[in-house]
Parts: C-alpha cells; sequence; structure tokens
C-alpha cells in the first residue's frame, strides 16, 4: 500500500502536468522533469519548506486534503506519527 506522500507524489506530478500542458511557457523546465519537481516538492512541502502552488492544491484536493500548507504537512508526516489518513478521515466524517 503506497504511503501518504507517495500518493500525494503521484497527484503532484499529474497535476504539475496538467498545469504545464496548458500553459508550458510558465515553466522553466520540461514535462520529462515533473517527477523529480514532484518528489522535490512533496519532500518540501512535508518539510514545511516550499511554497504552495496551483499544483500542489490540486494535488492536495486530488488526495482529499484541505489545500492548505499545514494539512498538506499533517498528511505527508501521518506515518511517522502512526496516523492511517483514511481511516482518521472516514472517522471524523461519522462524528
Amino acid at each position: 500500500m503506497p504511503t501518504n506522500a507517495e500518493r500525494f507524489r503521484a497527484a503532484y506530478e499529474i497535476k504539475l502536468v496538467e498545469a504545464m500542458q496548458k500553459s508550458p511557457k510558465d515553466y522553466a523546465f520540461t514535462i520529462a522533469d515533473a517527477p523529480n519537481v514532484a518528489a522535490k516538492m512533496t519532500t518540501s512541502l512535508a518539510a514545511n519548506t516550499a511554497n504552495l502552488g496551483p499544483a500542489g492544491k490540486a494535488a492536495a484536493r486530488a488526495c482529499g486534503v484541505k489545500p492548505t500548507l499545514r494539512d498538506i504537512r499533517a498528511y505527508l508526516n501521518e506515518e511517522k506519527r502512526g496516523i492511517d489518513h483514511a481511516r482518521h478521515r472516514s472517522e471524523q466524517a461519522r462524528t
């Protein structure tokens, strides 16, 4: 089962490629670089050392996370704290 960080990185890559296809002039790198950029941004967001842009917000929504730095960071770091995000969110929805 993939970790939250792996799910987020995959969603970030997809959303980044979609954004790059819509506005390629807005990016200083190519689509081939998207996997590396997504991995670096995921690590940086988890460490709270990155700015949150449209692709990051879209990735958060795709993962069912509120698109804020605080909530994304919590989601990315949940495995470290032993929290099962899917179960935690379903329990919150019941209350």
